[in-house]
């Protein structure tokens, strides 16, 4: 499966405008993976931080919280896959850089990098 990202949560490591593909196959989920759930009729995608007892507890790379716990049967499915827009990428990296927000501009640009499973070699 194929999905559009639209939020900004999830900045400098996906950006609005960007796809990613997703797996069903949550038996191998890691911390550190990048998942799909619903919340409010709406597709959410953030990393898991803490899994315990069938439960999950995730968040966005840019946000300030913690989301609250979330059942593991509630996944949709794991990130495996960025298909990233370099164009949007430049585009971002000199917004950012015109609001002097100097390290997301610079993650915007070495997150291209970055493996998508926390399992990743």
């Amino acid at each position: 499966h194929k999905i559009k990202v639209v939020g900004k949560s999830m900045v400098p490591f996906l950006l609005p405008g960007e796809c990613i593909s997703i797996t069903n196959d949550v038996d191998k989920l890691n911390v550190g993976d990048v998942v799909v759930f619903v919340k409010s009729d709406s597709l959410i995608v953030h990393r898991v931080k803490i899994i315990k007892d069938g439960l999950i507890v995730t968040k966005g790379d840019n946000c300030l919280f913690d989301d609250s716990q979330i059942a593991v049967d509630d996944i949709v499915g794991i990130v495996v896959k960025r298909h990233i827009n370099f164009f949007v990428r430049i585009l971002y990296f000199f917004k950012y850089l015109k609001k002097r927000k100097y390290k997301i501009s610079k993650n915007i640009l070495t997150t291209i990098f970055k493996p998508v499973r926390s399992t990743c070699k």
